[in-house]
């Protein structure tokens, strides 16, 4: 590393904390027993249960995905993405779908003439 990035390391602002909320045990063992491989590389044992979202209060079992430790830090890094975990474990992910607004076309109106000038020359030019 050079002596920048270094500097960069060592003096990054401290992460905010978050109160997380503790995995219940139940489902803790349940993900871990299941796999017993970490579920990204499928070489080594996992041993850490990872929040696809980021978000350590949802406890959801569609959000934890069992990772080996090295393949936990990748994910936190983002350099695995939440779609790449995601697309592993075989949940799809619902995309709201936005309302498009229709546009209206507005026409102003014909005058009485108009219309009959449009048959006239049909009538006479074919």
């Amino acid at each position: 590393m050079s002596g920048i990035e270094e500097l960069l390391i060592k003096y990054r602002p401290p992460r905010r904390k978050t109160i997380r909320k503790p995995i219940p045990s139940k489902l803790r063992r349940e993900k871990m027993t299941k796999p017993r491989k970490c579920t990204w590389c499928r070489k080594l044992p996992a041993q850490e249960l990872h929040h696809i979202d980021g978000n350590p209060k949802n406890n959801n079992p569609n959000n934890l995905i069992p990772l080996c430790g090295y393949c936990h830090e990748r994910a936190t890094a983002g350099e695995i993405t939440k779609e790449q975990l995601r697309k592993r474990l075989g949940i799809k992910r619902k995309i709201k779908k936005v309302a498009k607004k229709k546009r209206v076309k507005t026409r102003r109106p014909k005058t009485p003439l108009e219309g009959y000038a449009k048959k006239v020359d049909k009538l006479v030019y074919g």
